[in-house]
């Protein structure tokens, strides 16, 4: 470390009082359980297995306390590697106090905020912790090039990919910053890891899927959910669409769901004539699960229930027929799916305006590849890459809410820092030197 004692005394003093504050928050407010906390207390196959894991452990190891110690135990974890990411970005980059602090209150603002991401029994804690110690790494081998960084970032993205399916983009992020970061030579040089890099996905998908055989005796993955990326066809699906499907059994599952999704008035067409596309999209916004988990999913299973099978092959079942319906309803109408798609980029970051910057930023650092325009430059790209792949991926296949976009908020303030150290006037008030 570089800094002298006494500010690293400073900084261990506000990380112990703050930690207080949060065990003081956290424990006054409780455990809280949400939709999903069922499914990873009871270990179905519709969800990531990391936190069923942890939840199960938990369980046997604390009795009858293991909500309470679940959360304390969330809360440690989170807190590490908060630490530890603030730790390094402060010998790193050495910017000054109140930068760091600012950081700090950014990370932790999903602790102590109304999210109260460590007071729910969720995934979110421990994908927040794997994230930031995956950004952790990253920059650590930005700095130092050791192929021990990188091998610990393919670590860590695959816990994370275990935990999130949303994490999948990361891994597009990640080959083209090894891309961007590595030349000819210095990639035949590390091909070995350049192929574990390229591999994470399916090495995060076999082994969700060996960990539901052995519990289960059933093989399968949640990654990509069919159901998430079926439900805004749906919404904008019309009754003749019926004719498109590509075999009877599909047929028979679509009419079901579009009979119920008109029957609870949750499908495009029966908005007013003169509704714009903002409108249309807010609908969609506001009734998300109600069409996607109440309805197409639930209809998708209604299919198989009665066939006494388990609920993992029910839930397989359901996604494989799903996933038949996705093509043509899109094909049917592409025109208005884009219209929703871009009115769901808009609004997870308030405008397109700052989606439309990112894009540009990344398409001009790419031409800049093979020049030194930017200090941090290959950072910048590989920081704009996360959001972006996150933002286009959630954006296809969900929602666009609050909790998919916290872990980045820390990511784009550190790229608005890390421009603004480019420029001299600015650059002082950031850095130490």
């Amino acid at each position: 470390m570089t800094f002298n004692i006494n500010e690293t005394k400073c900084y261990n003093l506000f990380y112990i009082c703050f930690f207080l504050v949060l065990i003081t928050i956290v424990i006054n407010r409780g455990y809280i359980f949400t939709y999903d906390t069922n499914f990873y207390l009871s270990g179905f196959t519709n969800v990531q297995p990391a936190y069923t894991i942890f939840l199960f452990l938990i369980r046997k190891l604390s009795g009858s306390f293991f909500k309470e110690v679940t959360i304390l135990i969330q809360l440690i974890y989170c807190y590490s590697a908060i630490v530890y990411f603030l730790n390094t970005i402060k010998d790193k980059f050495k910017f000054k106090f109140y930068i760091n602090i600012l950081l700090f209150l950014i990370i932790t603002h999903p602790i102590y905020g109304d999210y109260s991401m460590c007071n729910k029994l969720v995934t979110e804690s421990m994908a927040f912790s794997f994230f930031l110690l995956m950004l952790t790494v990253s920059i650590n081998w930005y700095f130092l090039k050791r192929n021990l960084y990188m091998f610990l970032v393919v670590v860590f993205l695959v816990l994370l990919q275990l935990t999130r399916a949303q994490f999948l983009s990361i891994s597009i992020a990640l080959v083209l910053f090894v891309f961007y970061v590595w030349n000819f030579k210095e990639l035949k040089r590390n091909i070995g890891l350049f192929f574990l890099i390229i591999s994470v996905p399916l090495i995060s998908g076999l082994l969700e899927k060996s960990i539901y055989g052995v519990v289960h005796k059933h093989y399968t993955s949640r990654q990509l959910g069919n159901v998430s990326v079926a439900t805004l066809p749906f919404y904008l699906s019309e009754f003749e669409d019926f004719k498109l499907m590509p075999d009877n059994e599909s047929k028979e599952f679509f009419l079901c769901a579009y009979t119920e999704l008109e029957k609870k008035k949750l499908l495009a067409s029966q908005l007013p004539l003169n509704s714009n596309f903002s409108e249309i999209h807010g609908y969609f916004f506001d009734n998300f699960p109600k069409i996607m988990n109440q309805t197409v999913q639930y209809e998708a299973k209604m299919m198989y229930d009665g066939e006494e099978q388990s609920f993992s092959v029910i839930y397989e079942n359901a996604t494989r027929i799903i996933g038949k319906t996705i093509k043509p309803l899109f094909l049917a109408r592409p025109l208005k799916w884009f219209k929703v798609f871009y009115e769901n980029l808009a609004f997870a970051y308030f405008s397109i305006i700052p989606v439309v910057l990112l894009l540009l930023f990344v398409v001009f650092l790419f031409l800049k590849r093979n020049k030194s325009i930017l200090k941090y430059q290959s950072l910048l790209y590989f920081f704009s890459l996360l959001v972006l792949g996150n933002l286009f991926l959630i954006s296809i296949s969900t929602h666009t809410i609050r909790r998919f976009f916290m872990y980045f908020d820390v990511v784009i303030a550190l790229i608005v820092i890390l421009v603004l150290c480019n420029n001299t006037s600015i650059k002082k008030y950031i850095q130490t030197n």
